[in-house]
């Protein structure tokens, strides 16, 4: 359903964020850590949804995790230019 789940070691957060969409099987999600802002947006098949955190500073240990069936996650470092 697109929820953003985090953790700062002691408390875990779940919530909506503007823009969510279901995810389709043939769709490709892409997420954008912007460093400088604090920000990480979302993008889907080339679309931006919008933004799923911000005001993040610090250290940070993060993955993708998918529900469904035969999915596939990886973690590549790219250009906004490569994703959109």
């Amino acid at each position: 359903d697109g929820s953003c789940c985090r953790t700062d070691w002691y408390t875990k957060s779940t919530n909506d964020w503007v823009g969510q969409e279901n995810y389709r099987r043939s769709s490709t999600t892409g997420l954008l850590l912007d460093l400088a802002e604090g920000s990480l947006s979302v993008f889907k098949d080339g679309r931006r949804l919008g933004t799923m955190a911000s005001g993040l500073m610090g250290e940070y240990c993060w993955f993708a995790a998918m529900s469904l069936g035969n999915s596939c996650v990886s973690i590549e470092r790219a250009a906004l230019s490569e994703i959109v």
